[in-house]
């Protein structure tokens, strides 16, 4: 079972995302305050690498897939696939964010946050998605 793991600011939805697809109940399960000042500090995370394997996959666990085109085709072939979602971001004009999608569900790292003026995705048709992260276990 999936444990909502929210973001410590506005940079480290990669970071959240992993943690909940790693199947953690917390975030300071598997990252540091290091962690967060280092993706603070970059103004987010441009390779998922090094910290999908800090967070205890290896690199036959998942798979980096671009999306072009068809988003209904996207979404077809993530329904009951976990995956870790790149998408346009609701809060950050031209920015870009993370979500984990559990084969059914999209868990937000943005949903209840404290800051109540960030909004969240609910639903997978919402997302315009550029990147996937698929992963080839059912389960964490």
């Amino acid at each position: 079972m999936t444990t909502l793991i929210q973001q410590r600011s506005p940079n480290d939805c990669v970071l959240a995302a992993i943690a909940m697809a790693a199947g953690c109940a917390t975030w300071s399960d598997v990252w540091t305050d290091d962690d967060l000042q280092k993706v603070i500090e970059s103004k987010g995370i441009a390779n998922e690498a090094p910290w999908l394997e800090r967070a205890g996959f290896s690199k036959t666990d998942w798979r980096q897939v671009h999306v072009y085109g068809d988003q209904r085709l996207a979404h077809c072939l993530l329904w009951g696939r976990r995956a870790l979602i790149c998408c346009s971001s609701l809060n950050n004009d031209g920015g870009s964010h993370m979500v984990y999608w559990d084969g059914e569900r999209i868990w937000d790292p943005h949903e209840g946050h404290w800051d109540q003026n960030w909004q969240y995705f609910r639903h997978l048709s919402t997302l315009l998605i550029s990147e996937v992260i698929l992963f080839r276990s059912a389960t964490p």
